[in-house]
């Protein structure tokens, strides 16, 4: 995923830069990732045992079900991005348990890179209208993209590296 998005603004920013702005607010976008973050969310909710709220598992499911279908009626600007970064904090919980009980060498760059999008998603997710500054800000001046797009394949290139020591 890195290196294919560091791909993308190294290679072709001006192709980028439209879309990135259309997604923010696009509802299909929406529809799609927060429609799979609520049902991944979900999902977990349906299978908690019963040390982790399971005796509640019905009302927490009719809760978050319903708070999810009424985000998106009530908090449709920028659910696109919401979406995402839920995704993200529930793809974190899946990249962390592949590294548990793993060697403290062997995972440290994985955990190192997940925490950080942990706390990149939880940022966005609570003021997505600051993604949309740090698009107009990047795409301002034609050095921004090649730099992040360079870190970006960087990090990636780090971890499929840095897999092989697994």
């Amino acid at each position: 995923m890195f290196i294919a998005c560091g791909y993308f603004l190294i290679k072709n920013p001006i192709w980028l830069y439209p879309r990135m702005e259309h997604f923010l607010r696009s509802k299909r976008a929406a529809f799609w990732s927060f429609g799979i973050a609520s049902v991944w969310f979900l999902y977990y909710i349906a299978t908690l045992g019963e040390a982790d709220f399971g005796q509640y598992r019905l009302w927490l499911f009719l809760l978050f079900g319903g708070a999810a279908v009424g985000a998106f009626f009530k908090m449709e600007d920028f659910l696109s991005i919401r979406g995402v970064a839920a995704c993200v904090l529930l793809g974190a919980k899946v990249l962390l348990d592949s590294a548990y009980m793993q060697p403290t060498s062997a995972r440290l760059v994985l955990v190192t890179v997940v925490y950080g999008l942990i706390v990149v998603s939880i940022f966005v997710g609570a003021m997505p209208f600051l993604l949309r500054e740090f698009t107009h800000w990047l795409f301002e001046q034609s050095e921004r993209p090649l730099v992040l797009g360079s870190s970006l394949a960087s990090i990636g290139t780090l971890l499929v590296v840095s897999s092989f020591f697994y």
